[in-house]
């Protein structure tokens, strides 16, 4: 039997968040501020190149860092792939075509941030 290797599956988009969560007597509150939707995901054509962005996004200001202290609150940039769902037979009865199989869908990728304060707590 001939060995069948999986397509490479790219995700469509990436999705970029900003999560900041707190945990309190065993109960989490987690938050996501949307930083950036729909990053096109396409592979360079050749598979040599990296993709590349420059986007500019606003944090938000200081109030809310007043507020959410980064010394009792965690966060983390959330990368979320999204995926184009399978196509659909157009009846139950149409034969299957031969396996085409796609490898593996990549879990969102987080990345812990730590804020500090430049000088002690901020006025604003």
């Amino acid at each position: 039997m001939p060995l069948l290797l999986a397509q490479p599956n790219y995700p469509q988009s990436l999705d970029v968040v900003l999560q900041y969560s707190q945990v309190q007597n065993h109960i989490s509150n987690t938050y996501q501020l949307v930083a950036k939707t729909e990053l096109a995901t396409e592979p360079d054509k050749k598979g040599k190149h990296d993709q590349k962005y420059a986007t500019k996004w606003k944090l938000p200001d200081c109030q809310f860092f007043q507020e959410h202290s980064p010394a009792s609150w965690e966060y983390a940039l959330v990368f979320v792939p999204y995926y184009e769902p399978p196509p659909r037979r157009k009846n139950r009865k149409q034969r299957k075509d031969p396996p085409t199989d796609k490898g593996p869908q990549q879990d969102p990728i987080e990345v812990k941030l730590d804020f500090q304060w430049a000088h002690g707590a901020p006025s604003c």
